[in-house]
């Protein structure tokens, strides 16, 4: 039988009372099937059947399954074998079993393959419950079971006609009770499509069955032309829709662009998408830049409307959040609670859904729904070409401004690209950039270039004693004269914190690369003023060339850090070139850096103390703390490869920390018990990093207090590159230690710039 649709989907919010109308007329349609169900049972069968029942039913399955569809007005209709399953059925098969087999065979297709919400379901089962119970009573009526007989065919055709009028006056029914606006001329149209389509199939299904009582070779001859007709219609079918779909298109992409304004080219649109999509209506609600209205344009039914509402009784914030959340079509649920906020807004029961984004910002929501016809539910195919329609209104919504402004687009782009590809603060690369040239230059096999990873030496000192704002400073100031000193084909960036890094195009030979990076790191010797002080500022720089062994540019940059480092260990303030021998410190240096943090939680630290002696009296006045390390398997490792470590992994913190209170805890014990050092001093180096960090002062007050020593008994050895900063911090923490009665000195004082300021 033809399975025709209605516009009934669950749980309306619009017309509850038809929906309940919809529910009894469906319960009344199984209540009337079930009752000539029994009586026809009753009155038995001309022919008793033997037809299994799972047979019978995978019959109807596969009919349900293969459905042609022909359109008319804002209706269609959908045409199966199923007639044709009925008869063979009444021929062979008892009506009980007929009856239960097609219901089953319907329930399962319609719930777990088409989907459709449980009153469509429960009023097909109805309409059909009704039908197969009046075809299987006129074919009882009339028909004598003997499939050669005339008798028998005309029985048949009488019960495929009443089977398909049946299905159509309850669909008419349905669709009247649901729009109230029954349109004759479609009731006559599915009428016959109906009556045409029984008939056909019915005779067929005569004919096979005919054959085959005869021959089954001969009912092939049936079976085989039928299946490839019914496949080409479905092909034709399909490609007409394709059609449709590109007509409409193209239909609505005109309209926006020849309406005379955006109301009516969105109107335009609007009714193309009832159509193409057979539903009830479409509806564009577009935000207003304020935010305190919206803008809805809407074809409903025939009717064309356009109006402007307070946000506050249409859309709420929760709606606003729900739209922003949707990632393209959304087929509407109302039990999705902010699905069910827009559908109330927009008053449908069932739909299709898309944001309207017109630069990055949610500017509406497009939506049609209350489908007219088709039996199944919004699907991929629909969400598809809703997506497309909503695509051409965000144009027409942009379109205006992007004509006017073509030339501020190309701009925006440029900028955009720019903005990909460069350091917002310093205005240099980025690292993206800097890969990208340099995955170029790996691609010219025969030309020589490097590249320099720069790295500003206690950058970190600055930036914490100063501030950000200093630091940003410090940090332009060293673009700038990197980039001075190179060549103006050389591409400098900035990868990030206080590293930046040079390509240094066809540069040649090392001893080239050699020079460019000397003058990089001489330009950044020169002081910097922040802050109204005088800065120093040094770098380590690391050098690569490029060579036939860096397959990628990340082997270029990890070669060129691992130098980087080498002229850290160095001194800093100088330049490496990368040797092979460096990949072997950088894995010692991760084994040593990783052994020293298992030393520092271990308590494999301990401390020697060298005599200060005075030269005049012979006498010793004081010892130095100087740290040592010995490890688990008894290796003692220097402090010329550990302190250095420390201070780049910042270590040189907990192990500052565990020196200065293991040094006090040692003098107090000598000033107990040893009568004659009761003046005696020790003295503990003191690093950068310690010096900035907030609390240091307050931790000294705490050691000597814990420990009961004289804080003039403690002497705190800063080394000369400290001082040279001059910056706020050094000095307010510098002064805060001589107020406590710490005493200062400089270790290796003289080998550089003295600041005779701090000495007390």
């Amino acid at each position: 039988m033809g399975e025709s649709s209605t516009a009934t989907p669950d749980a309306p919010p619009r017309h509850a009372p038809r929906q309940r109308l919809i529910w009894a007329f469906s319960y009344l349609l199984i209540g009337v099937g079930g009752g000539l169900a029994v009586l026809v049972e009753l009155a038995g069968s001309p022919r008793g059947g033997h037809m299994p029942f799972l047979v019978l039913t995978a019959a109807f399955v596969a009919s349900d399954l293969v459905i042609v569809r022909i359109y008319h007005d804002a209706h269609s209709h959908a045409f199966s074998l199923g007639e044709a399953v009925v008869v063979v059925g009444l021929l062979s098969a008892r009506p009980a079993v007929i009856l239960a087999a097609q219901l089953v065979s319907m329930a399962v297709v319609l719930r777990f393959v088409r989907r459709l919400p449980l009153v469509k379901i429960v009023f097909n089962l109805g309409s059909t419950s009704v039908a197969v119970s009046a075809a299987a009573g006129i074919f009882r009526l009339v028909g004598d079971g003997q499939v050669t007989h005339v008798r028998t065919w005309v029985a048949a055709v009488a019960a495929v006609s009443l089977y398909a009028a049946v299905g159509a006056l309850a669909v008419s029914a349905v669709i009247a009770i649901s729009r109230a606006d029954l349109r004759l001329r479609g009731v006559a149209r599915m009428f016959a499509y109906g009556e045409a389509t029984a008939l056909g199939n019915g005779i067929l299904a005569l004919i096979g069955a005919t054959l085959a009582s005869l021959s089954w070779a001969l009912a092939m001859f049936v079976l085989v032309p039928l299946s490839v007709l019914v496949v080409a219609y479905r092909g034709y079918i399909n490609q007409r829709r394709r059609y449709e779909t590109l007509d409409f298109l193209y239909q609505a992409t005109t309209a926006l662009h020849e309406a005379p304004n955006l109301d009516d080219g969105l109107i335009s649109v609007l009714e193309h998408a009832r159509e193409a999509l057979r539903v009830q209506f479409a509806q564009a609600v577009l935000f207003t830049p304020a935010g305190e209205s919206v803008t809805s344009v809407a074809a409903v039914d025939d009717v064309r409307r356009v109006s402007m509402s307070p946000l506050e009784d249409v859309v709420t914030v929760a709606c606003r959040q729900a739209l922003a959340d949707m990632n393209g079509a959304t087929i509407l649920d109302r039990k999705v609670p902010s699905h069910a906020r827009l559908m109330d807004m927009v008053r449908t029961r069932m739909g299709v859904a898309v944001p309207l984004v017109t630069d990055g910002a949610l500017a509406g929501v497009l939506v049609v729904g209350e489908r007219l016809s088709d039996l199944s539910p919004f699907g991929a195919e629909e969400a598809k070409l809703v997506t497309l329609l909503a695509n051409q209104v965000n144009v027409a919504l942009e379109r205006g401004a992007l004509e006017a402004s073509l030339s501020q687009l190309i701009e925006l782009e440029r900028k955009l690209t720019h903005q990909a590809h460069h350091d917002p603060l310093t205005g240099l690369a980025n690292r993206t950039l800097l890969q990208t040239r340099l995955l170029q230059a790996l691609a010219e096999p025969d030309a020589a270039h490097a590249v320099l990873i720069i790295d500003l030496d206690d950058f970190k000192t600055v930036n914490d004693s100063l501030g950000h704002a200093a630091g940003d400073q410090l940090l332009k100031v060293a673009a700038a004269r990197i980039q001075s000193a190179v060549r103006a084909d050389d591409l400098t960036a900035r990868l990030g914190g206080d590293e930046f890094a040079v390509l240094l195009n066809h540069v040649g030979t090392a001893t080239n690369a050699a020079a460019l990076a000397a003058k990089v790191v001489e330009e950044l010797r020169r002081p910097v003023w922040l802050e109204g002080r005088e800065v120093a500022v040094r770098a380590s720089v690391g050098i690569a060339l490029t060579d036939p062994s860096h397959a990628e540019v990340g082997d270029v940059l990890r070669d060129a850090d691992m130098a980087m480092y080498r002229a850290k260990g160095m001194g800093k303030g100088r330049y490496a070139i990368y040797e092979a021998s460096m990949h072997g410190e950088v894995s010692r240096r991760l084994e040593l850096s990783a052994a020293l943090a298992h030393a520092v939680d271990h308590d494999e630290l301990s401390l020697v103390y060298q005599p200060i002696v005075d030269l005049v009296s012979g006498q010793v006045y004081g010892v130095e703390a100087l740290v040592r390390w010995k490890q688990g398997d008894g290796a003692l490792v220097g402090p010329s490869d550990f302190i250095p470590l420390a201070e780049q992994t910042g270590l040189i913190l907990p192990i500052g920390s565990w020196v200065l209170n293991a040094a006090c805890r040692e003098l107090a014990r000598w000033h107990r018990h040893v009568p004659t050092a009761g003046d005696l001093m020790v003295s503990v180096n003191i690093s950068a990093r310690q010096l900035v960090e907030p609390g240091f002062v307050d931790e000294v007050r705490a050691v000597v207090a814990r420990h009961g020593v004289n804080p003039g008994n403690l002497v705190l050895e800063l080394t000369e590159s400290v001082l040279i900063e001059d910056t706020p911090a050094v000095t307010n923490t510098l002064g805060a230690l001589r107020a406590i009665g710490v005493r200062l000195a400089i270790d290796d004082f003289g080998t550089g710039y003295s600041s005779m300021n701090y000495v007390s």
